[in-house]
């Protein structure tokens, strides 16, 4: 089992969503299911540090994903106050900043620096996302709403390819590969 492999599936179904369609054929839950298998998996092949606010943060997601997977439900978070929208996406941009620095953690200790410094930098760019309504709605900033947007579609997708890319790493739970005879 390669734990990541379940995470940039799962990063990939909260990510996709039809714009032109009432129900997202793309079901987030769903996604959060595989996710919670991925660390499930990393949790068997090595120790996580964070694993009890991941598992934490991940549920939270889950929750808040399946109520909005209900098109009332969205329609109503979308005509409401902008801050909701942000507060309903904490849970999710907070679990995939904890991933980062825990993958950012496991392959610096593995002298995977390259890998550690991008898993690093998706982790403050998810951290930025999160901050960025607040400065946005807050302060009134409405001209860095489009540059929060984007960095967070950005952020989401980028971490979705580095667990792509990283998932057969030993460091990422991936099994050791087999001696060679």
């Amino acid at each position: 089992m390669k734990p990541l492999y379940f995470f940039a599936l799962g990063i990939l179904l909260v990510v996709l969503r039809p714009t032109d369609l009432e129900w997202d054929i793309y079901p987030n839950p769903l996604g959060w299911v595989f996710v919670l298998l991925g660390l499930y998996g990393l949790g068997r092949a090595r120790p996580v540090r964070w694993a009890r606010p991941l598992a934490l943060t991940a549920v939270v997601a889950l929750v808040v994903d399946s109520v909005l997977f209900w098109p009332a439900a969205a329609a109503w978070l979308e005509d409401a106050e902008p801050a909701l929208g942000w507060a309903a996406n904490l849970p999710r941009f907070g679990f995939f900043a904890l991933l980062c620095a825990e993958l950012s953690r496991a392959a610096v200790s593995a002298a995977d620096r390259r890998a550690g410094a991008w898993f690093s930098w998706t982790g403050v760019l998810m951290i930025l996302v999160m901050i960025a309504p607040v400065l946005v709605f807050g302060a009134g900033w409405s001209d860095f709403g489009p540059a929060a947007e984007a960095a967070a579609q950005v952020s989401q997708l980028l971490l979705l390819v580095l667990c792509a890319v990283y998932g057969s790493r030993v460091w990422a739970g991936a099994p050791e590969p087999a001696p060679s005879e």
